[in-house]
């Protein structure tokens, strides 16, 4: 009975943060994760929206994705493809999780904010001693303020005077002890418009929302997995170094599984990787782990990734393929350590196209 409540307490508390609640502290209970991710939501006037699509981590972990082509409110938002994403799990001495949302082309208030892309990243993590979040990588691309631009802006709570209201960009809220509990809600743009007279909100726009959390023990729980089950989770983004576009980079989302041993029989695992600037998304139904070798660099472990699954160029056609990523934790916080790359049997290579390999938001994590 105590572990179901557990995980519908980390599932609601999850939830609340990303609909912009104040967060709270994650339970002290261990071992749990939490999170959630979602494009748009919009309360405006008598109209309320969303938040669409949205993807909620249940508390025992896993692995989330969905997405949706269009939103559009007349006279209030109008975006492209939003796609929102969340995973993690715990291990004997290690708890993630990540979640990313990504919204394109988004065009506020009849064109008052536009965005090319907005970005939005939460992790947490933790290891029974200590825990920490941070919504690195999370980003507003072109952004464009009654006509003024901004630019890329990445910085947190960037606040921005508008007639009639604020605009936010990459609003965080934060929670947790440090040691025990962390937790991170994450709106990558928000605008707020009050009533001249009263002073009370009559709109509140929210535009690229993340949420993740952990709460751990220095314990091993009864129901882990066998120690040669190794499994990774992990989220985030790479960037091209120089960069050729404002939007040269790619965000991901994934967990693996060793599988089909003796004694390890893990889940298939699955992909999620967009790289935003060539345009090309590649959906993997699988993601098995095939061995481990040491990073060169930094030290750590980096798993080898295998499966399949489907690509799109230019929001073309879904074609078949297989697929080979590495995904490499060197340990806390992932931000400028942790790597991640891919190869897809069609053509596209990350690498290639020179992103990363070094995350620049997110985390991956190695269990086991």
């Amino acid at each position: 009975m105590r572990k179901k409540t557990v995980l519908w307490m980390l599932a609601s508390l999850a939830l609340s943060a990303l609909l912009g609640v104040a967060a709270r502290s994650f339970s002290a209970t261990p071992d749990g994760v939490g999170g959630g991710a979602s494009g748009a939501s919009v309360e405006s006037g008598k109209t309320k929206v969303g938040p669409t699509p949205q993807v909620v981590l249940p508390g025992f972990g896993g692995a989330v994705f969905t997405e949706a082509p269009k939103m559009n409110v007349p006279n209030v938002i109008s975006a492209g493809a939003l796609r929102a994403m969340s995973n993690g799990a715990f291990g004997a001495n290690d708890t993630s999780a990540e979640s990313l949302s990504t919204i394109e082309n988004v065009n506020l208030l009849d064109g008052r904010i536009q965005a090319d892309l907005i970005v939005a990243i939460a992790s947490s993590a933790g290891d029974g001693a200590t825990a920490l979040s941070d919504g690195e990588g999370s980003e507003v691309v072109n952004l464009v303020v009654d006509g003024v631009p901004k630019g890329n802006v990445s910085g947190a709570n960037v606040g921005i005077p508008i007639a009639g209201g604020t605009v936010v960009v990459n609003e965080q809220t934060a929670g947790g002890d440090g040691a025990s509990t962390s937790n991170i809600a994450v709106n990558a743009l928000r605008v707020i418009l009050r009533d001249p007279t009263t002073w009370a909100v009559t709109d509140d726009i929210k535009v690229g929302s993340a949420a993740s959390g952990v709460s751990t023990g220095a314990f091993i729980p009864a129901w882990q997995l066998p120690p040669e089950c190794i499994f990774y989770t992990g989220g985030g983004r790479i960037d091209r170094v120089p960069a050729q576009s404002n939007q040269d980079f790619a965000t991901f989302g994934f967990n693996a599984t060793l599988r089909d041993t003796t004694t390890c029989k893990g889940p298939a695992g699955q992909l999620e990787y967009v790289d935003h600037f060539r345009r090309f998304k590649f959906h993997g139904t699988s993601a098995d782990i095939t061995g481990e070798i040491d990073d060169p660099d930094f030290g750590g472990k980096c798993a080898e990734i295998v499966g399949s699954g489907r690509y799109s160029l230019d929001n073309g056609p879904w074609t078949d393929s297989t697929y080979r990523a590495v995904a490499c934790d060197n340990g806390e916080p992932g931000v400028g350590r942790d790597k991640f790359m891919i190869e897809v049997a069609a053509g596209y290579s990350s690498q290639s196209e020179g992103k990363g390999p070094i995350l620049r938001g997110g985390n991956i994590q190695r269990h086991g």
